[in-house]
């Protein structure tokens, strides 16, 4: 099958959640000598008087915005639902490789922990606000428990990708066409920076676990990248991007427009989501080394030494839709609210001959903003893929946890974390009103 990757639009599905536009993002520091400097002691509290077994109380010490691997700086096209803010001007985001550090006030430096990546959702930075719920769930509970957190600023999956455009669809203010992906490794040079310099931020290489959401699915590719290290290098790059699991919360596993149309799509029918263009939007991956693209976790999963497919974990929003040979996946709903749509004649659906907008085939409408690029069965097509390999214990996951429910998605993560470092086979709780998932059986339906 020759691979094609989604455009970049594809982000800005992944948008929901986004919050204020930041134009500019701040410099990053420069990491030089071989200590961190000392910082001051913090204290975070969280209180719920409805929920008084959720309060929390951490004190930490965070080292902010760190550079990392070689602190490129990027731009992203950054909107909701669209290329175009309010004002009908398109958002230009800059961000760069950058982290922040976190670990408990009364653990030294000398102390080498086991170390968290985190890999932020669309809308928050990797710095999160004191009510951020990611810093609730994830960062302070890792830290809480004694683990060190980086919350690391990365390039979307997709996010320079833009196919042709027909030429009535053209816009001077949408962004350029591009015809390659950004680097897809911006995780994993991030977990190297840091095995680089465990001993300045006191962390265990060998005893790493990375947590992506939404747009941090990146940490699900980046999970099974499996980077070597270089032995002919000094810096970070001579150290290898290997990971013990990974842990996803609304995960894409797969950006690959013929694997979505294949698991995605009901009746087999290519169905242009309204995150693709009305154009050919195939865009041939170079070489056609698909290790080093962006584009399938489903794909890595399937190719991967066994002892390199790492146990990973996946909790959704909602339930699997499933096709009755459970192998075959239909959409939970259509989107037809996006503004891009607003442009009179945009093909919805790559067909001349539907209507624009107003003809949803047989997918039902859906309630919110867009469908469901959250949708669960993303995690099915993973799912089967470790089953396929005879892995099926490596892959855990939880449905229903609730709509946007961030405590929910991550109810789970203590659990996952510890069991995944202790070597310990995972078994998941779906604490938070949610219920395993089960791993298909191998080869279904096929």
């Amino acid at each position: 099958m020759r691979l094609r990757e989604l455009p970049s639009l594809l982000f800005a599905a992944f948008a929901f959640l986004a919050g204020p536009t930041v134009q500019a993002a701040p410099p990053c520091t420069v990491f030089s000598g071989s200590t961190l400097p000392a910082t001051d002691s913090l204290t975070y509290k969280y209180r719920d008087p409805g929920h008084p077994e959720d309060d929390l109380t951490v004190t930490y010490r965070k080292w902010n915005d760190y550079c990392y691997a070689d602190a490129e700086v990027w731009q992203e096209w950054h909107a909701e639902n669209s290329w175009l803010n309010a004002k009908g001007q398109p958002d230009k985001l800059k961000l760069s490789q950058r982290l922040d550090f976190y670990r408990r006030s009364n653990q030294p430096l000398t102390q080498a922990l086991p170390l968290v990546i985190f890999a932020h959702p669309s809308g928050p930075t990797e710095d999160f606000a004191d009510d951020s719920p990611q810093l609730r769930w994830v960062v302070m509970t890792l830290v809480k428990a004694g683990y060190a957190v980086a919350s690391v600023e990365s390039r979307h999956p997709m996010g320079s990708i833009v196919a042709p455009r027909l030429p009535k669809f053209e816009n001077p203010d949408w962004p350029p066409v591009t015809t390659s992906p950004v680097p897809s490794d911006d995780i994993a040079s991030a977990v190297r920076w840091l095995k680089f310099n465990k001993t300045a931020f006191g962390i265990d290489p060998t005893q790493v676990v990375l947590v992506g959401q939404s747009r941090g699915s990146a940490a699900l590719l980046n999970a099974l990248l499996n980077i070597p290290g270089d032995p002919q290098a000094n810096d970070w790059r001579s150290k290898a991007s290997t990971v013990r699991g990974a842990f996803l919360y609304q995960a894409q596993t797969t950006y690959v427009e013929d694997e979505i149309a294949q698991v995605l799509i009901a009746d087999g029918g290519l169905y242009r989501y309204w995150v693709h263009q009305d154009t050919p939007d195939a865009i041939a991956p170079p070489g056609g080394d698909v290790n080093r693209l962006p584009g399938s976790a489903v794909q890595l999963a399937r190719s991967v030494p066994l002892d390199e497919l790492v146990p990973v974990h996946l909790s959704y929003d909602h339930e699997t839709v499933l096709q009755p040979d459970g192998v075959h996946l239909k959409p939970l709903c259509f989107e037809s609210n996006n503004r891009n749509r607003r442009y009179e004649g945009f093909d919805d659906d790559n067909d001349s001959n539907t209507k624009p907008i107003y003809d949803p085939k047989e997918m039902p409408r859906c309630d919110g903003d867009g469908f469901d690029v959250h949708n669960p069965n993303y995690g099915q097509y993973l799912a089967q893929a470790y089953a396929d390999r005879g892995t099926p214990d490596r892959v855990t996951r939880c449905g229903n946890v609730g709509t946007d429910n961030v405590k929910g998605g991550y109810a789970d993560l203590l659990g996952f974390v510890q069991g995944t470092l202790s070597g310990q086979t995972y078994t998941p709780r779906c604490s938070a009103g949610g219920h395993v998932v089960p791993t298909p059986p191998p080869n279904a339906g096929r």
